[in-house]
């Protein structure tokens, strides 16, 4: 054998050693095994992550069914005249379904008075969250209550002593205190349903005790009493968990396995799918091995393959450089559609620059090209990446200039080309006065409908910050979305108006009706003249003609109107020329009037009411100063406001109008005949949404062609088809991308306010373009106006400025608007909304409308203890003769009316009297709640039999309804007895649940009262109002009114038998005189001056009075304006000096009360109550100017002129006061003064 052939020894025994480890090696590294690895691997890691996902499955389940075991509550409690009481908001912990042990746990002082008390009960109740409507009242329903009694536990003197002695270092060293901890068990079991209105989310916890109860601290707490799967949950959690976790991840895995299976078995082999990869055949194999001949055919081949190959590699090749250059072409034409185009010459030379910083990557960077007017050069400018833009913008932005002319701001290049202009205004002024110098009556139009998040999510929040600016604001829209329509009239149409009456802010709530208010067949339960829209069938240009001439002509003539906000921005020409927006705004400039079109510009789905809150307050900003420095050629403006969070401290510039087109084809979508399609306002709101979105976050569609403009084929007929609208808003977006700065559409992008001044023929007004700056002046004060009342914030603000004219304060809408806290405010605000802690932490520079205590005069039962303490002291007073003496007591239910009037001896002896008396010389009582509103509750008797019957009575109509309570702002408008209430949008219900109220008291009726034959005889009352200042001035207001009852008054046991019970001969309070629509009857309200100066022959011959003398019939009405200052000057002296703790004045707040008396027959003004926040709207429109609107300008006289040093001299103050009508009455020294 050769040596070629045998081979040799030691590389044939290392293959025999090595074949076994190449085999293990070679099955290792084999495909079945790397498939089984990759497999096992899949497998484990799908295990370990169902087993992640059981985990949290069962926590999160765990979280949302097994509550917390305990829940606690402090309870703060309040002391008062009553018992103490607290209440605290409960949290979302408590679930329904679910019982609990409710308990109240106290930590009492041993103290002797706690000790003496005793036995004492624990009142706690259950109520489910409040509902609050559009007066931004509240009700909860009670859910639960629970009464228990609670003592101090027994210890005998000795062992009292005893247990202290040995505690005594304790004590000293301060770590025990002499307490005691009760617990009471206040409820057990307690479920609550599955409803929202059935879950509790505040409690009121009350210690009811003859004696005072001192506790340190109050605590309720819910224990749950879990049973069932909760039970095992929560005492075997390990157990729990493992059981669930496993189960649910064996589950998943025998899913997961049987679809892995499922989908293996599916699966064909790869070979099964590939017809070139077969095994050889014998014959083959030999040809291969055997002949020689055959390996330059298999080289042949193989060169073939290699050949085919590199051309298939070239050609994938080419094909993925084709592909790169594509997405390079497209990522470049991206790049183009971001850059900002430089000015350049047309027809010059191109010169590269470096204005920018160049980038390396050719991917962060593009080439703009840019023509200008002739004689100035084309530049190449290389752009950078989009992140460093804005700096550079920035930068350039900053170069302005101080002239009006429009100066160009030049590069440094080789040869000077013009690339950005700016010009900024420099506006000097002296004051701020809120921006909007007058009261306007604005008409308010819109493209987009009444206020709906879906389709017009703005309108309303400008309607309602133009109203809190003082403006008179008229509204007339469109009844549905009429975007896209411009300046149209729809031709041939019959427009009929429907009504819509706005509801709470940012909520779709409003109401729709067929009558205006006040027509028959609209009997709402909206407050009388509030505020009502017109809604027209049309466009919005015909929304412009019939708000300019056919409605509100008793407003006065409209000096401006308003179209927008736009749902949108309205920048650039394509979106102006189709704009409803604007051509409302056009229809007004066309009909002579000053018309600005407001859009806003949004960048996000979600309507934040914070952010839309500021673009309104930073539009009439701007709104006011257009319309002050209003330019002559200017027909209207249109303002496209970025909806941006600070918007109000962006710039605001004067830009035109971007001249751009359509540019990708058609703007209609072609949809299938069958398809029925969305309704128009959807399609609308889609479509706007999805432009602006895409606008902000560059997503934009950069289609070069539209959608197909036919089915594709040449036959002859046509295809029935139908069409939506569809515009391609890239071509809009590309098109400001592409453009230089100064126009609309840029400005928007840049975050910056546009104003753009127009012509009524679709051009721009020439003029001086660059920055608006409003005047800003560091104001004297900042005043905080939130009447809650259309009738009366107006009427505030017009005082205001009235008063301040010349004075620079501004306006703000929430204490956080202040550059700091101790800036000096002025808070105008309904009592519930005032900030009082802010006024005591700043008492000299923070001043308030109102006292924080003054229940004294404004309930009726304090009043009535008021006047008794002072007359028992001041003998002489005119208190004595000017106020009848009440009886006062306390009553739950009518069964223990016995009870009550054990200690009301007067009562009693009048009863007794009247069993031996005739009908007509019986004395008669007046029975009034302590604290009820609009006449409820009012009644006459005159024996202890009628008194209980309506007791009884009110008993049998009680609901299950339990409320009401005893704070201190539930009083700010109790008007009942002759008098007006102070809420004119009440019910026809003159019923009273008694044991909410409780207080009573009854007062002698007074007859006969002052008649009038000039008014029919019936009954009427003065309404004075009265102005308390600081510590103390009080003023008296002369311009009073006459508030009349309904019929001609008749005694209480006139024949008719009827008398007592039609309370309206008796009741002057207005209330009980509405008509249909909610608002006043005619003549229920006079000028108290315009009344006959004729008297009845009992007034001209009766006596002297205590003030002056009533003898002159001429002169009555000056008599009993005398009596009403002096009783004025003397019980509000006997509420702050008589009663310190229920009258608390303070140096920096004022009030204006409404004080009623009642005239006798002989002439004597007989004091009835006080009421605080009186209803101004009673007074109507015809007095409204002089009566109202001059009351509001002498309190800015005399309280807060003084107060912020705009006027030092108080005597020149109360001089200009009384000329506006302020009497000086009283001038007390309580301690404190201004």
């Amino acid at each position: 054998m050769d040596d070629d052939t045998v081979p040799s020894q030691p590389f044939y025994l290392r293959g025999l050693l090595q074949a076994p480890f190449t085999e293990i090696t070679n099955a290792i590294i084999s495909k079945p095994a790397r498939r089984v690895y990759i497999n096992s691997v899949l497998l484990a890691l799908t295990s370990f992550s169902l087993c992640c996902i059981s985990v949290v499955a069962y926590w999160i389940f765990y979280y949302n069914y097994v509550p917390q075991i305990g829940l606690e509550r402090p309870v703060h409690l309040q002391f008062g005249d009553g018992h103490p009481y607290g209440t605290t908001i409960l949290g979302m912990e408590l679930i329904s379904g679910q019982p609990y042990d409710v308990s109240v746990a106290l930590y009492l002082p041993r103290t002797p008075s706690n000790l003496a008390a005793g036995n004492f009960m624990l009142d706690l109740a259950l109520f489910s969250a409040a509902d609050t409507n559009t007066n931004t009242s509240t009700e909860a329903r009670l859910i639960a209550r629970s009464r228990r009694p609670a003592i101090l536990t027994y210890a005998s003197p000795i062992v009292d002593t005893a247990r202290r002695v040995s505690k005594m270092p304790l004590y000293v060293l301060g770590w025990q205190r002499e307490a005691e901890g009760v617990k009471v068990s206040m409820m057990e079991q307690l479920e609550f349903e599955s409803k929202k209105r059935a879950m509790p989310r505040m409690l009121r916890l009350e210690i009811q005790s003859e004696g005072r109860i001192q506790v340190y601290n109050a605590v309720v707490r819910f224990d749950a009493r879990f049973s069932g799967l909760r039970w095992i949950m929560y005492n075997w959690r390990a157990l729990s968990f493992l059981t669930f976790s496993s189960t649910f991840w064996v589950m998943s895995m025998i899913c997961t396995s049987s679809v892995w299976i499922a989908l293996a078995i599916h699966v064909e082999p790869t070979s099964a799918k590939n017809p070139n990869m077969r095994p050889k055949s014998e014959d083959e194999d030999e040809d291969e091995d055997g002949d020689p001949g055959n390996d330059i055919s298999v080289k042949e081949e193989e060169g073939s393959d290699e050949e085919d190959n590199s051309s298939k590699l070239s050609l994938r090749r080419q094909r993925r450089m084709s592909s790169e250059a594509e997405q390079i072409k497209q990522e470049e034409d991206i790049e183009e559609s971001t850059m900002i185009q430089p000015l350049a010459g047309e027809g010059q030379p191109e010169v590269e620059t470096n204005t920018y910083p160049a980038s390396t990557s050719s991917s962060s960077q593009a080439t703009a090209r840019g023509t200008l007017a002739s004689g100035f050069r084309r530049a190449e400018v290389i752009i950078p990446p989009p992140h460093t833009l804005p700096p550079v913008a920035a930068r350039y932005a900053d170069i302005h200039t101080n002239t009006t002319a429009l100066l160009p701001i030049n590069f440094s290049l080789p040869r000077k080309t013009k690339i950005f202009i700016e010009v900024r205004i420099r506006t000097s002024a002296t004051s701020i006065q809120y921006q909007c110098a007058l009261t306007m009556h604005i008409l308010v139009v819109n493209d987009d409908g009444p206020p709906s998040n879906q389709s017009s999510p703005y309108v309303h929040s400008l309607v309602h910050t133009l109203e809190s600016a003082g403006h008179v604001v008229s509204v007339v829209l469109p009844h549905r979305q009429r975007s896209w329509i411009g300046k149209a009239h729809l031709v041939g149409a019959t427009v009929k108006p429907t009504y819509f009456r706005p509801g709470t802010l940012h909520k779709d709530d409003g109401t729709i009706h067929h009558l205006p208010r006040g027509a028959d067949g609209e009997n709402g339960s909206e407050e009388p003249g509030g505020n009502e829209w017109i809604l027209i069938d049309s466009t919005p240009a015909s929304c412009v003609q019939i708000g300019l001439f056919h409605y509100f002509k008793d407003r006065g003539p409209i000096d401006l109107v308003i179209s927008g906000p736009n749902y949108g921005r309205n920048s650039t020409a394509v979106f102006a020329l189709s704009s409803g927006t604007i051509g409302g705004a056009l229809e007004a400039a066309v009909c002579g009037y000053k018309a600005i079109a407001l859009s806003y510009a949004f960048s996000s789905r979600d309507h934040d009411p914070i952010v839309i809150a500021e673009a309104s307050r930073h539009s009439v900003r701007l709104i006011g100063y257009l319309y002050k420095n209003w330019e002559e050629d200017v027909d209207f403006y249109s303002i496209n406001v970025p909806l941006e969070l600070g918007v109000s401290d962006s710039k605001i510039l004067y830009t035109n109008v971007l001249d751009n087109r359509w540019t990708s084809g058609s703007c209609f979508e072609v949809i299938d005949a069958a398809e029925s399609g969305e309704g128009p306002d959807l399609q609308e709101q889609r479509l706007r949404q999805a432009g602006e979105v895409d606008a902000v976050i560059g997503k934009g569609k950069r289609t070069g062609t539209g959608t197909g403009t036919g089915t594709g084929t040449t036959t002859s007929g046509h295809r029935h088809m139908h069409f939506k609208w569809a515009p391609k808003f890239s071509d809009v977006y590309k098109s400001v991308e592409l453009s230089p700065p100064g126009n609309d559409g840029w400005a928007v992008k840049e975050g910056i306010t546009s104003v753009t001044r127009l012509k009524a023929n679709f051009m721009h007004s020439p003029g001086v373009p660059g920055e608006i700056q409003l005047p800003v002046k560091k104001p004297i004060f900042y005043a905080l106006v939130e009447c809650q009342d259309s009738y009366v914030q107006p009427l505030v603000t017009q005082a205001l400025r009235a008063r301040l004219d010349g004075t620079a304060y501004e306006l703000v809408f929430s204490l956080c608007e202040l550059p700091d806290p101790s800036s000096p405010l002025l808070q105008y605000r309904v009592y519930e909304q005032c900030d009082f802690e802010h006024v005591l932490s700043h008492p000299t520079t923070s001043v308030v409308n109102a006292y924080v205590i003054r229940k004294a005069l404004i309930r009726k039962h304090y009043l009535s203890n008021t006047v008794a303490n002072w007359v028992a002291k001041h003998p002489a007073s005119i208190l004595k003769t000017h106020f009848k003496p009440a009886v006062d007591f306390e009553l739950d239910y009518a069964e223990f009316l016995d009870e009550a009037l054990v200690e009301a001896y007067e009562l009693q002896e009048s009863f007794e009297a009247n069993e031996e008396k005739g009908e007509a010389d019986k004395e008669w009582w007046i029975l009034k709640p302590g604290m009820s509103d609009r006449g409820q509750g009012i009644r006459l008797f005159n024996s202890e039999s009628s008194l209980r019957e309506i007791f009884e009575e009110w008993e049998e109509d009680q609901s299950d309804s339990e409320g009401g309570g005893d704070s201190e702002d539930g009083d700010n408008g109790a008007n009942t007895h002759e008098q007006l209430d102070d809420d004119v949008n009440c019910e026809d219900k003159n019923g009273i649940i008694t044991s909410q109220l409780r207080h009573f008291i009854a007062q002698p009726y007074i007859h006969p009262p002052l008649l009038l034959p000039s008014e029919s005889n019936r009954k009427f009352h003065v309404r004075t109002y009265v102005l308390a200042v600081g510590s103390l001035q009080v003023y008296v207001y002369r311009e009073m009114l006459a508030l009349f009852a309904e019929k001609p008054y008749l005694p209480p046991w006139h024949s008719s038998g009827a008398s007592v019970d039609d309370l309206t001969r008796h009741l002057t309070n207005t209330c009980l005189q509405t008509s249909s629509d909610g608002s006043t009857k005619r003549n229920a309200v006079r000028s108290f001056w315009a009344l006959d100066d004729t008297a009845l022959p009992s007034l001209s011959s009766s006596s002297s009075s205590t003030i002056g003398n009533s003898g002159s019939s001429t002169t009555w009405k000056e008599n009993v304006y005398e009596q009403i200052c002096a009783v004025t000057g003397e019980i509000f002296e006997a509420a702050a000096r008589g009663m310190l703790v229920h009258f608390q004045t303070l140096p920096n707040a004022f009030e204006v009360f409404g004080v009623d008396f009642l005239v006798d027959s002989s002439g004597k003004a007989w004091l009835l109550e006080l009421n605080a926040f009186p209803d101004f709207r009673q007074t109507g429109d015809e007095l409204k100017g002089n009566v109202v609107g001059k009351l509001f300008e002498a309190v800015m006289e005399v309280a807060v002129k003084p107060f912020f040093g705009i006027e030092e001299d108080i005597e020149r103050a109360r001089a200009r006061g009384e000329q506006l009508g302020l009497r000086l009455v009283r001038d007390l020294n309580m301690g404190v003064k201004r």
